[in-house]
């Protein structure tokens, strides 16, 4: 049976239900109170970002809204970009959206102030090494001392269904007896409206390890609900994740 992959991942993306569910997420709900507290603190408005995995947009235009205006908005699915740009549109806005796998960004080195990966993003991406392809390639684009925020979920969470989920999962893969499809443990499949979604759940570890060797040091990382409480909106859209904020420190060659 195939591992899942970087196909898998588009092809849940590009289906009508993520669509709706992301369009609606751009139009209405934008930044997530703890992103705008995250962002203002660290970012300042005239600041070039890049907005990674921006889907159709949410983060982008909250961003745009939010007093940010040099903003470029990259995505590996077409589908999904096809969809930012007619919000781009409609709102008669000038955000320039890109087609652009995160392992392989076409643009240029250290041209940017700080970067973002919303909310899953980056750990939608299946395998080690390409995640951390992506940290050398966010690495490349931004300059020195620059920002790069991103968030998580956490294999060490304190929810007691969850760490019985991943307890039964080691059993798992320690007799090799895991689901075939998954190429690492934390990796998960789960549905979403009409498609299965891929995720990998890191452990703290794993992260600080991906990060000391990428060339970014940690500011702060921290559990949304320790930012602020959010909405019922945001919090049914969206599960408690972690927010790490790093920094850029040395220039890392791929």
């Amino acid at each position: 049976m195939q591992k899942i992959n970087a196909e898998f991942v588009r092809h849940a993306f590009a289906s009508k239900d993520s669509l709706r569910e992301y369009s609606i997420a751009a139009m209405e709900i934008e930044l997530w109170e703890s992103e705008k507290i995250i962002f203002e603190k660290y970012f300042n408005k005239e600041d070039r970002i890049l907005d990674i995995g921006c889907g159709t947009g949410r983060v982008t235009f909250g961003l745009h809204n939010f007093g940010y205006n040099s903003l470029i908005g990259v995505d590996v699915s077409k589908e999904m970009l096809k969809e930012a740009i007619r919000i781009n549109n409609i709102r008669n806005a000038t955000i320039e959206f890109r087609l652009g796998d995160a392992t392989k960004l076409d643009l240029g080195d250290k041209i940017f102030d700080g970067a973002i990966f919303a909310y899953n993003g980056l750990m939608q991406i299946p395998w080690l090494e390409n995640r951390m392809k992506a940290f050398k390639e966010i690495n490349r684009i931004l300059k020195l001392g620059a920002i790069f925020i991103f968030t998580t979920h956490d294999l060490k969470t304190k929810d007691v269904n969850v760490q019985r989920y991943w307890k039964e999962e080691m059993e798992l893969w320690s007799k090799g007896k895991q689901d075939p499809r998954l190429p690492e443990f934390g990796d998960l499949l789960y549905k979403s409206f009409d498609r299965q979604m891929y995720m990998h759940v890191p452990s703290r570890e794993e992260i600080v390890n991906c990060l000391s060797a990428t060339g970014f040091e940690i500011v702060e990382d921290l559990y949304r609900p320790e930012i602020i409480e959010e909405s019922e909106e945001v919090q049914c859209f969206s599960d408690d994740c972690r927010f790490w904020i790093v920094r850029k420190t040395i220039d890392v060659s791929l």
